[in-house]
């Protein structure tokens, strides 16, 4: 009986907590509550669009490198026939050394994007490309001088090949790394187009 007297007489030596500081304590509780579930939700939204958003961007920049690797085979292809129809030697060793070029291309791009499927390593060209080195076989039989006939359809393809560059360098999700390779291909293109013409000059 005392024990209990004594204990309710400690008790009430407590300080009482207002009223109005009771209810802004559970006010605050229940906004921390109400924000933290928030949080939570706001997460499981962000991660779930960025995954989606990632996934087309990623099949974006795949389709775009896709088009500059069939541009660089169909160029290869195209060098190979040049090579073939062209009469001097000089005009040979030139297409012969633009091939060993684009195919370094094709390699820097692989190897800069590997996740990406950028094709097998077998250099097979676009149906486009094949219909265009069947028509340069028909220039060059009907043609005076196919090693000129054969230089106007390399200019020719350059000309396309920078389009396409330059279509995929304007994109902006294209990574630094592989928008660094593509203005330093874009680059040697221009040099070789520009070499291009002045064979076709002195020709």
């Amino acid at each position: 009986m005392l024990l209990t007297q004594k204990l309710r007489s400690n008790t009430n030596d407590f300080p009482k907590i207002p009223k109005p500081l009771i209810l802004v304590n559970h006010f605050c509780y229940c906004i921390h509550r109400f924000l933290f579930h928030k949080v939570i939700c706001c997460k499981r939204i962000i991660n779930l669009i960025p995954e989606n958003r990632m996934n087309a961007d990623v099949k974006s920049i795949e389709q775009s490198l896709q088009e500059v690797v069939d541009k660089n085979e169909d160029a290869i292809k195209g060098f190979e026939k040049a090579a073939e129809n062209s009469k001097e030697t000089s005009t040979k060793s030139y297409f012969l050394g633009r091939i060993e070029n684009r195919k370094q291309f094709l390699k820097q791009l692989k190897n800069a994007v590997p996740e990406l499927k950028l094709g097998n390593e077998k250099i097979e060209g676009t149906t486009s490309g094949a219909a265009h080195r069947s028509w340069m076989d028909v220039k060059a039989f009907f043609s005076g001088d196919k090693d000129e006939a054969m230089l106007e359809e390399a200019v020719r393809g350059d000309k396309s090949a920078l389009k396409e560059y330059d279509k995929v360098l304007a994109e902006a999700m294209v990574p630094a790394r592989v928008r660094e390779i593509l203005r330093e291909q874009k680059s040697t293109i221009q040099n070789d187009l520009e070499t291009s013409d002045i064979l076709e000059d002195f020709r």
